[in-house]
């Protein structure tokens, strides 16, 4: 199952909440009894394979392409991810 999905930790529960402004306002999830599970890269393909809806397959294909663009992003701006950790790491 480790290699499908995990669970968030307070911290990146908090920062996707943040991002996305999630369970804000309707009062829905203010007041979990436990942080959410997300799918890894692999867990998504792995859910591309049992949902055959094209709605499924869809979104499915777009989630890796995300993914994909995310690596690619991390490879390309490596240093800068480096530079600012050593930055926070000496401040802190």
């Amino acid at each position: 199952m480790k290699d499908f999905c995990f669970q968030l930790n307070e911290k990146e529960f908090e920062v996707l909440r943040c991002q996305f402004v999630t369970l804000n306002g309707n009062g829905r999830g203010q007041h979990r009894k436990y942080l959410p599970y997300v799918f890894t890269e692999q867990g998504i393909a792995m859910l591309s394979a049992l949902l055959k809806s094209d709605v499924a397959v869809s979104v499915s294909v777009n989630i890796m392409k995300a993914f994909i663009e995310m690596r690619k992003f991390i490879s390309l701006n490596g240093q800068v991810f480096e530079r600012l950790t050593n930055t926070i790491c000496i401040n802190v």
